[in-house]
């Protein structure tokens, strides 16, 4: 948790220093992005993608005119004191804030450098030295302390991965709202004016330090530092590190052919008299000025292409998205004019199924973003998030957003998988929410890959429901079962309830409601929460009347709750250990537990998938299945209160102490007696649905 979230506070605090000069772009064939080995994936999956789409597309002489510059970036490092004045700009508004304070003591000119030069430049292909900085106790240690001395007092804790993703979109907004309509050639003569390029950076910085909807905005802000002393800084550093300007010019050329830019018409390109140097804060004589949008948060009118059409055999609603007001919705997003993150389009007018057709670039682009695109009709409503298409590889491809609701034979048979669970039917009719891509061939293929990203969708019942004992369900058509799905409850009306619905997959989804109980948990301290987890089919008895409350539970039965409460599904076993076989029950579910970074093995190969679960080990697993929800627990620095009562905290293990500390601050765990944790005890099958239902709530996977 550290780890991650000192890389998120540290690219906040460096990337306008660092992203404008030669940039973290590396100089083998890709970053892989294994910065968190077996600890968590990289967080940050679409600004890989983009560094990677950059690499890819390099000439050589544009990646050694990069190298070179990057190579005395890295030479830098030997002489902080000889180089410090590379950040006086900025260190001086930092030094005026700090004044003669001693609680900053990591906070000093040399340290900013060091900050700046680390990030930017020092790793190789493999993310390895990237994953060198973040974890660097000094690196920690002078993001933390900068953020608190910039007005935040959690320090790394107050910056979010969203702050970092939002900043990064901005950016490139701005460059791409500047540029578009520039021809390449007038570009590169644009980089070769390093007045003019100046001007135009401090232009975009202090757009930047102005946003209000920006965390690293009110960071700078409260430091004192501008949009001048950012662009004095790069000034500065240029002129050591590309004299010759042979990188600014190879990043322009690439950025622009990445981005799409230097496609403007060839008719202001006549002439010598080059570019005119645009006023402060008024657009170049060659990029019209973009009016104010007016989207408000509704794509409809001519935004929309409205047919019905035959697909399947059945007659769908299908509306065609404008791809020029697609990207003027997600800009205003990106610039804060829209007053949300949501796009939404609206068919409640039409009929099931209802489907829309988006171009990929405008999606592509707002990857980095925080931008929603719901597609509404008929009291049901698919969220789908814009980073959950990083990955789109084709200017050409189309993606298609569809809701159906489920007729014929396969709701004859999600009825039926209904009944086998004895439960009761709440929506009566089942929805099918699915993404496809579709390529200029005619090609089709699902779009599956959501990266972990749970993706909401909503849908109406009638009347009241009791939450406890109704849950949202996932049908498996080829198991023929349902599966919990995380779902929350919210009324409207007398009349109406609305569930929403977080899974990061997609399939039939349907609400049911049953009461589920067991004969020996009568009076047992936790018959609520193994009866709610029950009827939400996350737990099941040890036959069809007794649940055994009080039984140890295995590594591998936790493993499949586990799974089954995040509503994962299970995948096809790798034999990537050596006591689990693919004709094992549990294979499935802890093939989906290592993909998904909730388990590992032993180094001799094992899982020992029939040992019970210790405490500490299930404290492992409970703050990863957080993490990998979205939802990372406080920082431990906030639970050694909790933590220094435990008269037996020396017994727990190394590996597991962060998360046993964070565990204990989210009141996810607690002691089994007074002032002792017991680490190494087996946990018990109603500790188990106790600590899960607790989990499950902490993440708003259940009320």
């Amino acid at each position: 948790m550290v780890i991650k979230k000192t890389l998120v506070a540290t690219l906040s605090v460096s990337l306008v220093y660092g992203s404008l000069l030669c940039g973290p772009v590396p100089l083998a064939d890709r970053l892989q992005g294994e910065v968190y080995a077996a600890t968590v994936p990289f967080p940050n999956k679409q600004l890989l993608d983009e560094i990677n789409l950059l690499r890819s597309i390099m000439t050589s002489e544009e990646l050694q005119a990069i190298k070179e510059a990057r190579e005395r970036m890295v030479a830098m490092r030997s002489d902080l004191s000889g180089n410090r004045d590379l950040v006086k700009p900025v260190w001086g508004k930092i030094e005026t804030r700090k004044g003669q304070s001693e609680s900053y003591p990591e906070v000093t000119q040399e340290n900013v450098l060091h900050l700046v030069l680390e990030l930017a430049f020092y790793y190789d292909q493999q993310g390895r030295g990237l994953n060198t900085v973040i974890t660097s106790e000094k690196n920690r240690q002078i993001v933390d302390q900068l953020i608190k001395l910039g007005g935040f007092p959690g320090g790394i804790n107050d910056v979010t991965l969203n702050d970092v993703n939002l900043i990064i979109s901005k950016i490139k907004m701005n460059i791409i709202n500047r540029y578009r309509s520039m021809t390449l050639s007038q570009l590169l003569r644009l980089a070769s004016d390093p007045d003019q390029v100046y001007s135009m950076i401090e232009e975009d910085l202090q757009r930047i330090v102005n946003d209000p909807g920006l965390k690293i905005s009110k960071l700078l802000n409260n430091l004192g530092i501008t949009g001048k002393d950012l662009s004095d800084t790069v000034r500065l550093f240029i002129p050591e590190v590309d004299s010759e300007r042979k990188a600014v010019l190879a990043w322009a050329s690439v950025i622009s052919r990445a981005w799409g830019l230097g496609q403007g018409g060839s008719g202001g390109d006549s002439g010598g008299g080059g570019v005119p140097t645009p006023s402060p804060g008024a657009p170049s004589p060659e990029t019209p000025a973009t009016p104010p949008s007016d989207f408000t948060g509704n794509l409809e009118g001519d935004a929309l292409s409205i047919s019905r059409e035959t697909e399947g055999g059945r007659t769908l609603t299908k509306a065609i998205v404008d791809s020029g007001r697609l990207t003027e919705a997600f800009e205003a997003i990106a610039s804060g004019e829209a007053g949300g993150n949501e796009i939404k389009i609206d068919l409640t007018k039409a009929e099931f199924p209802l489907q829309i057709e988006l171009p990929a670039p405008p999606l592509k682009d707002a990857a980095q973003s925080e931008a929603v695109v719901r597609l509404a009709g008929n009291g049901v409503s698919y969220a789908v998030p814009a980073a959950i298409f990083a990955r789109l590889n084709s200017a050409n491809q189309k993606v298609v957003i569809t809701i159906s609701d489920v007729v014929g034979t396969a709701r004859n048979q999600v009825h039926q998988a209904v009944q086998q669970t004895k439960a009761n039917l709440l929506l009566p009719e089942p929805f099918d929410f699915s993404i496809r891509v579709e390529n200029t061939n005619g090609t089709r293929s699902p779009f599956s890959d959501y990266s972990g990203i749970y993706v909401e969708r909503t849908v109406t019942l009638p009347g009241q429901v009791n939450s406890d004992r109704s849950t949202a369900v996932s049908y498996d058509p080829v198991t023929g079962r349902l599966n919990f799905a995380p779902s929350t409850f919210t009324s409207l009306s007398d009349e109406q309830t609305q569930v929403n619905i977080r899974s990061p997959h997609d399939t039939v989804y349907t609400v049911i409601s049953s009461e589920k109980t067991f004969k020996d948990i009568s009076g047992h301290w936790a018959k609520k929460e193994i009866e709610t987890l029950a009827s939400k089919l996350i737990v099941d008895g040890t036959d069809a009347e007794l649940y055994s409350p009080d039984t140890p539970l295995t590594r591998a039965q936790f493993t499949a709750l586990l799974v089954r409460s995040l509503g994962i599904k299970e995948a096809g076993y790798s034999s990537r250990f050596t006591d689990v076989s693919t004709s094992d029950w549990h294979s499935g579910s802890v093939e989906a537990a290592v993909s998904a970074g909730l388990i590992e093995g032993y180094e001799d190969g094992t899982f020992r998938p029939d040992e019970p679960i210790q405490r500490e080990q299930l404290a492992v697993m409970i703050a990863r299945a957080s993490r990998f929800a979205g939802r990372t627990l406080p920082a431990t620095t906030i639970a050694e209160g909790k933590w220094d009562q435990l008269e037996d905290r020396s017994g727990v293990s190394l590996w597991a102490v962060q998360s046993v500390k964070q565990s204990l601050q989210a009141d996810l765990l607690e002691g089994v007696q007074d002032k002792r944790f017991e680490p190494k005890e087996k946990a018990t099958r109603a500790q188990a649905a106790v600590i899960l239902k607790r989990l499950l709530t902490y993440l708003k996977f259940i009320d």
